[in-house]
């Protein structure tokens, strides 16, 4: 079946981002479960994007302004990224330019001369400050040529990003750089160009920006040397945030009869425009089911639609609950789209087939209205065992106000998934930039009987002739969206949420689920709340010429006293679809997470494991390599359930 999206409808998803997918999984002992599920939940994801940085040694690169020469600000401003960049980013840097003059009798081999100064890896910090130091201007700009390289000397597969920095146009076509670019990006999702000009004339202007819209990237002014050594550390920023599907490879099957069974944890598998994939879960009885879809935003591809539809089924084929479908229009603005399922079994309003402990099928449909792409389906699988509301406090309704919690901003970098959000320690105020086309996520931990109040600034920047749909979301620990804000950006500051937020944060509490309004209910689980924050594409002029970095600021207020959660109840040992009590996951100790909890961050590097407690901690034994390598290590405390292992 394809989705038909009518103009009407187009008009009201506008302003609706897709919300990202669900989980929330259901669990066995840790002795159940052991070292099969924690090898299930290991990954090969990569939390940054492999980037090629390209740097112009051409002659017009000797050129001198007030800060000395284009070359010496350029090394300095590489410099800056090298120091910036974390200890796992996979970095490589080419150069073209350095091996000739500019004369007519050296244009053959000054056409040739690309150099890889250092190949694309763990980052060599020191490697690649002293190549840089020993540059000298003085040749040609084989810009088409130098894209080639540096493709090549990336990984053929996955996402991966080339930020270039030139002064001015190609003189060595061909191969024409613009059409280079094209050629290199395939369907515009696994390459991406970012290029930055430092003070180019308009013909370069242009032949840079065709450059990077061609592969979904950006362009950025730097008028001046000075300006080169601010933008360049947040272009390279946004290109190493490249968007990275992670999970389990799967394969949802075409009919229900033979869909794969998955257990609590994150996979991956792919889909196509008009395609439906089957799955299967055995959910206990009294059990909660928690189950998303994730597609990726298509940076580049303009005025696409985007749908996900969700539907879950009981062993004799019946539809158990009503469908979750999600529509997006904004998908070439890297947001990305999530279709989220939740079915609590012990629901009185359900057949007597739905509320039974077995087999139950769900199905992931696609449609779309844009270029016939293939893209990555991320799901999440999660369950929650019984609880005892009866003795829980009620919904709480009042609604928290933002409280400044003083001290001094901290610079931060933004990832561009759920898994690879940056990791806020707490309340407090946080700075980053972002850039036209982008969405980048934040992370806060938030206990139960906390609120979380979120503020998001966007700077102003020198042009204010541009008109971009600016949106600011956050979400629940099993993604459900909490509030979405959204206006217009012009160029001026413009802070998120404004006075007419229909967003209503609350203390967070078991019962919260029971509420009527979507915002309240979607409360209910301590854990990890993320922060999207997204830009999108100069709406009057897509190839508009501005310096398109933004800064932001996140001001993250936590309110209310935390205080133990729920107490989830225990199954008998050896049954089918058992549930692990929470008293057997942790120690004593206030401010748990809950069953749907992703991960609280032990490090400045986004995490992936979810880790039950202490007594899996033996169990992970068999993977500390793995554990070590992400820092992932955590340790669950009392009443806390990990739905996710």
């Amino acid at each position: 079946m394809r989705f038909k999206i009518k103009p009407t409808l187009r008009r009201v998803c506008a302003a609706a981002i897709s919300v990202p997918f669900v989980l929330v999984p259901l669990n066995a002992s840790a002795a159940d479960f052991g070292h099969e599920h924690q090898a299930q939940q290991t990954s090969s994801r990569k939390p940054y994007a492999p980037t090629m940085l390209i740097l112009d040694a051409s002659g017009s690169m000797g050129q001198r302004d007030a800060n000395g020469t284009r070359m010496d600000a350029a090394k300095r401003a590489v410099n800056t990224v090298v120091d910036a960049m974390p200890d796992a980013a996979q970095v490589g840097m080419a150069v073209y330019g350095t091996s000739t003059g500019s004369s007519d009798a050296e244009k053959a081999a000054g056409c040739q001369d690309v150099k890889v100064l250092q190949p694309p890896g763990p980052v060599n910090k020191t490697g690649i400050k002293n190549a840089v130091t020993g540059i000298t201007a003085r040749g040609y700009t084989p810009i088409g040529r130098a894209l080639q390289v540096a493709a090549d000397a990336l990984p053929r597969e996955g996402p991966r990003s080339i930020v270039l920095v030139s002064d001015g146009v190609d003189t060595c076509a061909p191969p024409d750089p613009c059409e280079t670019a094209k050629n290199l990006s395939g369907q515009g999702l696994d390459l991406v160009v970012h290029a930055v000009g430092l003070g180019v004339d308009e013909q370069a202007r242009g032949q840079l920006t065709c450059i990077a819209n061609s592969t979904g990237g950006t362009y950025t002014d730097a008028p001046d040397s000075k300006t080169l050594e601010q933008v360049l550390p947040r272009v390279t920023a946004s290109a190493l945030r490249n968007y990275e599907p992670a999970g389990i490879p799967v394969t949802g099957s075409s009919g229900p009869s033979n869909a794969p069974q998955l257990q609590a944890g994150q996979y991956l598998d792919t889909i196509a425009p008009d395609q439906e994939r089957y799955y299967s879960v055995n959910l206990p009885k009294g059990s909660t089911l928690h189950f998303s879809a994730t597609t990726p935003g298509q940076r580049g591809v303009h005025g696409t639609v985007e749908a996900l539809h969700l539907a879950l089924f009981d062993s004799a084929g019946e539809q158990c609950s009503g469908d979750d479908t999600r529509v997006s229009e904004n998908a070439s603005d890297a947001a990305p789209l999530t279709a989220v399922k939740t079915f609590d079994t012990s629901d009185p309003d359900l057949s007597t087939q739905c509320q039974e402990s077995g087999r139950y099928v769900l199905s992931v449909k696609r449609g779309s209205d844009g270029q016939p792409i293939t893209l990555p389906l991320e799901l999440v699988v999660g369950f929650e065992p019984p609880v005892d509301a009866a003795s829980l406090p009620g919904p709480t309704t009042t609604v928290a106000h933002y409280v400044d919690p003083g001290g001094q901003p901290s610079s931060v970098v933004g990832g561009a998934t759920f898994g690879t959000a940056a990791a806020l320690p707490g309340a407090g105020h946080y700075t980053d930039a972002i850039q036209f086309g982008e969405y980048v996520f934040y992370k806060v931990h938030v206990e139960w009987g906390q609120a979380l109040v979120a503020r998001v600034h966007y700077g102003g920047i020198s042009d204010e002739s541009v008109i971009a749909a600016m949106n600011s979301t956050v979400y629940s620990p099993d993604r459900q969206t909490v509030s979405r804000d959204n206006a217009v950006y012009g160029g001026h500051e413009v802070v998120l949420p404004s006075d007419s937020s229909s967003g209503k944060p609350v203390p967070v509490e078991y019962r919260n689920r029971e509420d009527s309004a979507a915002e309240i209910a979607s409360q209910s689980l301590a854990g990890d709340y993320y922060i999207g924050v997204n830009l999108g594409k100069d709406d009057g002029d897509p190839d508009h010429s501005f310096g398109n970095v933004v800064p932001l600021t996140l001001d993250i207020s936590l309110t209310g006293q935390s205080h133990d959660g729920p107490q989830y109840q225990t199954a008998p040992n050896g049954q089918a679809g058992s549930v692990p009590s929470a008293g057997d996951t942790g120690t004593k100790g206030k401010g748990t997470q809950s069953p749907v909890v992703a991960n609280r961050a032990d490090s400045s590097f986004p995490a992936y494991l979810w880790i039950i407690g202490a007594v899996v901690l033996i169990a992970i034994v068999a993977t500390v390599s793995i554990v070590l390598a992400r820092r992932r290590t955590r340790i669950a405390r009392n009443n806390t359930y990990n739905p996710y292992l």
